[in-house]
């Protein structure tokens, strides 16, 4: 059948989009944590979410046209709404109602986490008790030189600090929403004394703490904080300068665990148990049991729960012959996401994660067509009009031909699909990153042509290095990583010597409606809008015409 007439039928019968479950479900979760925040946060009147409310079963009924699809669905959306709702009031709730605490205080709490500082640096306990009272959440506080290097991992500590409660939803930045969702609500100063009464084993905080530690002994201070944040995503050892130059390059994602590092270590085990004879669900449970552990030791962040569940649900559809949907996937992981940590929907963080990753879905594929057209097209006419290479006769002969691609045009095709996701999930964080930190970089895609594949590439082999070395004796660790140590130098050197600053944009005048039409043009250039080409191209040009309008 005629393409045009297929979109046609498409359009007559309503489907403007194809309808999946869990992306529409994930949208009314996210709606729902929304009307919460503006109910609650922002104090908007409560017309606001009852006028939202009333929309949802026009948006239903132009979805379904049977009655009884028509009503349970209705009952699924409303559900999630009110699901992401509450969970959104009751996070927000629990984080106000803390208990209070302003003073001098006798505390006890296990370490989970130390963060390198030039001073020494920051603990964070778990399992609290302040002043005799077990309370929720987390304390942070500061220790100097040898005293932070005396506390590890996992150690039961008792200390007398002066402690404060940081319950409030917002602070100078905005809504707190990372603090939120993990909970960290006191704040404490430099112990008057403090004592370590034994160890409270925590696996995830353990293996962490055997890694930090073994980075640290085998390698330059410096080249070891990069490592720590390339492995779990703390980047607080990093120098200041260093780290800002990184961002102003477009590639400090590198040091936030996500995708790209989930997705290497999926390869890696892929590799692991590539034997067909191991049956599939012990090869599938292993790899669940490696990718959850590894997750357990960088905490469970947002990206981390993300990336891992698009790779579990990507393996088991592989393993059970089903076809893979990308957009379902991601949105199965948004509503797991949500449902725990509901606030990081306001969260940089997730933000970013979550958007680089809806980008590609939709966009890289579309993307990879026109830069593979171009790319051959330009090769056509210097072959036919530069190089006077007669044309083939039409009919093609060769047209339907299955033989593989010669290797040159194989690599070709490689280059322009790793270019088309790097492009696809850039188009799609660019508003995000300029509205989180005032500007984006124009040559964060060059930089990520460096440095992705050198992560891809080399995260699997640092990650089993740091895993060797956790375990030895701490002498043999500066020769077990003389060679990461020796290759992280010379990866960083590059925002050592050039300043990245000025390949940033600054003071656009970026507006809401900028942003929406931005958005609308983006939306219209993928796969996922069932109209005619023209059409497309037509709503996308006109929302781009929009969008820099609103610039000037």
């Amino acid at each position: 059948m005629d393409k045009r007439k297929e979109n046609s039928i498409e359009q007559s019968m309503g489907r403007i989009v194809n309808f999946r479950p869990v992306f529409c479900i994930a949208c009314f979760l996210i709606l729902g944590i929304l009307v919460g925040y503006l109910r609650i946060v922002d104090e908007q009147p409560i017309w606001t979410a009852v006028l939202i409310v009333l929309v949802l079963p026009l948006v239903a009924g132009v979805l379904f046209r049977g009655k009884t699809r028509f009503i349970a669905y209705l009952v699924l959306f409303y559900l999630f709404f009110f699901i992401g709702f509450s969970s959104f009031s009751l996070a927000t709730a629990n984080h106000r109602d803390a208990p209070t605490f302003n003073g001098e205080y006798v505390v006890c709490g296990t370490v989970v986490e130390k963060n390198v500082q030039s001073y020494g640096g920051e603990v964070v306990l778990t399992n609290l008790s302040i002043g005799g009272e077990e309370v929720a959440g987390k304390l942070t506080f500061r220790l100097y030189d040898g005293d932070f290097a005396a506390v590890d991992f996992c150690d039961r500590i008792t200390a007398l600090m002066q402690v404060s409660t940081a319950n409030a939803v917002e602070g100078a930045y905005g809504f707190r929403a990372e603090a939120i969702a993990n909970r960290e609500l006191y704040r404490g100063s430099e112990p008057t004394w403090y004592r370590v009464d034994g160890v409270e084993f925590r696996l995830g905080a353990f293996v962490r703490g055997r890694l930090q530690n073994a980075l640290y002994t085998g390698m330059s201070e410096e080249n070891a904080a990069v490592a720590v944040a390339i492995l779990l995503g703390n980047t607080s050892g990093i120098e200041e300068g260093l780290l800002e130059n990184v961002r102003y390059g477009g590639v400090a994602h590198i040091f936030a665990v996500s995708g790209l590092h989930i997705g290497a270590a999926f390869a890696f085990c892929l590799l692991l148990f590539r034997d067909k004879r191991v049956p599939a669900p012990i090869r599938f449970l292993f790899i669940v049991a490696i990718l959850l552990l590894y997750g357990g030791v960088c905490g469970y962040s947002a990206s981390v729960v993300r990336a891992t569940i698009t790779c579990l649900v990507l393996y088991g559809c592989s393993l059970l012959g089903m076809k893979y949907d990308g957009l379902e996937s991601l949105s199965l992981a948004a509503c797991v996401v949500l449902l725990i940590y509901p606030t990081l929907l306001f969260g940089v963080g997730a933000q970013l994660s979550f958007g680089a990753c809806l980008g590609i879905v939709l966009l890289s594929r579309p993307l990879n067509r026109v830069m593979g057209g171009a790319i051959y097209g330009v090769f056509k006419w210097a072959k036919h009009t530069l190089l006077g290479v007669p044309k083939p006769p039409k009919p093609n002969m060769f047209k339907g031909n299955t033989l593989p691609k010669p290797l040159p045009w194989q690599a070709v095709d490689k280059v322009i699909s790793f270019l088309s996701v790097s492009m696809a999930a850039q188009l799609a964080t660019a508003p995000i990153l300029y509205l989180s930190f005032g500007y984006f970089s124009v040559i964060s895609l060059l930089l990520n042509c460096l440095f992705v594949p050198m992560i891809t590439l080399g995260f699997s082999p640092l990650l089993v290095f740091a895993l060797v070395g956790a375990f030895l004796p701490s002498s043999l660790l500066p020769i077990v990583f003389y060679l990461p140590n020796l290759l992280l130098g010379a990866s960083t050197l590059l925002f050592h010597i050039f300043d990245f600053s000025s390949g940033v944009i600054r003071e656009l005048h970026l507006l809401p409606q900028s942003v929406i039409c931005y958005y609308s043009a983006l939306i219209f250039c993928t796969d996922k809008i069932n109209f005619c080409k023209w059409q497309k191209r037509t709503v996308a040009a006109t929302f781009a015409v929009c969008c820099i309008i609103t610039l000037l």
